[in-house]
């Protein structure tokens, strides 16, 4: 049986357009996990949530790490936010971390803006920017790979050779 393998990537690096683009990725946005959503707030799109005030589910983070479970299998790359790489060091599970240059914290932050995340969610990140690389290049577990200034997530895949340009997959 297939295991896919488990990818973090910094926030506003591609992940929804990759896996949107390509079969064998998917996204596991957490915030679809971890809260329980009001009507409103299932009206507005998954970066507009980010930063607004959410109830807690009461089954995370049990059920996000059930869902990269069970996506291991499905799919050959699982996108995964930061509390996913809790669940893969506590069970062993190889991941790959993608992470952007230090210097490239206002494309970032632009990024996020342009998509609809809201300002509490931006400035949570652009306060945090220099500990989330720092903390990504100094884990020991992740086959780590840095972003160059301006690629995207689906560049970089193709840099590495993870996707062929012509858009199928290499296993």
């Amino acid at each position: 049986m297939k295991k896919g393998m488990v990818v973090y990537a910094f926030p506003a690096s591609g992940k929804t357009t990759v896996s949107k683009k390509y079969d064998n990725f998917i996204d596991l946005e957490s915030g679809n996990f971890q809260y329980d959503l009001t009507p409103e707030q299932l009206k507005l799109s998954v970066e507009e949530r980010k930063g607004l005030k959410r109830t807690q589910n009461p089954n995370w983070p049990g059920n996000y790490f059930e869902a990269i479970k069970l996506a291991r299998y499905e799919y050959d790359y699982i996108f995964v936010a930061y509390a996913g790489l809790e669940y893969c060091r506590k069970e062993n599970i190889p991941y790959m971390s993608f992470f952007p240059t230090l210097d490239q914290k206002e494309d970032y932050i632009a990024r996020m803006r342009n998509r609809g995340n809201g300002e509490a969610f931006v400035q949570k990140i652009a306060n945090n920017f220099e500990n989330y690389i720092n903390s990504s290049k100094e884990d020991t577990q992740a086959i780590k790979i840095e972003m160059q200034k301006g690629e995207y997530l689906e560049d970089c895949l193709k840099r590495i050779n993870i996707i062929k340009t012509d858009k199928e997959s290499l296993i």
